[in-house]
């Protein structure tokens, strides 16, 4: 039965590239984490769910326009799905910002999803819809900027981290005052431009 497979597999190759369907091409390129343009702070967040649903946590750090540390932070959330941990680590970053007076803020995100549901360009279900609204009244508040994007989660290396501390938390959340172990070198190919490979369609 396998060997069969095999033959099957095989034919369908060739039969592929004979119609000239040829699988789309791949490059490697670096992916690196970007500063925010002067005058501003970045924000990057992220969530985790071991699951989904499952044990969460989510994290986030605060980064000013030459990469500085302002502060990091990580939070246990208990049985949460990710999309849910995501959007809990976009509103306690929003809420951190805001309370430390920040006047321009630059939110950086892996999922590609919540980057559109909080710019509106999806429509959000039911179950995030607080959250979301949540988010938004934050964001649209007046006396500061807000910018939402996407980043590859190679650029998003430290906010993984702390979300991933977040998930080992016993519970609450951990404001750090200064970096934690796990993520200093993080933080530190940051600052300095180091690049992660990702292979991706030419």
């Amino acid at each position: 039965m396998r060997h069969k497979c095999k033959e099957i597999l095989q034919a369908l190759g060739r039969e592929s590239q004979a119609d000239g369907d040829s699988p789309p091409k791949r490059r490697e390129v670096l992916i690196h984490w970007d500063p925010p343009p002067a005058g501003w702070m970045v924000l990057n967040t992220d969530g985790a769910s071991k699951g989904n649903s499952g044990v969460a946590g989510d994290g986030g750090v605060l980064r000013g326009d030459k990469g500085e540390w302002i502060c990091e932070f990580g939070e246990s959330m208990g049985i949460f799905t990710s999309m849910k941990a995501e959007f809990k680590a976009v509103l306690r970053g929003l809420r951190i910002g805001k309370s430390l007076g920040v006047t321009k803020l630059w939110v950086q995100v892996d999922s590609s999803t919540l980057a559109g549901l909080l710019k509106g360009d999806f429509q959000c279900s039911v179950a995030h819809m607080l959250l979301l609204h949540q988010c938004q009244e934050l964001i649209n508040q007046v006396g500061w900027q807000v910018t939402i994007s996407h980043c590859f989660r190679e650029a998003n290396k430290v906010a993984d981290a702390l979300a991933n501390i977040g998930c080992n938390l016993q519970s609450g959340v951990a404001m750090y005052e200064r970096p934690p172990n796990e993520v200093k070198e993080l933080l530190f190919a940051d600052c300095i431009g180091v690049g992660w490979p990702r292979r991706m369609i030419k």
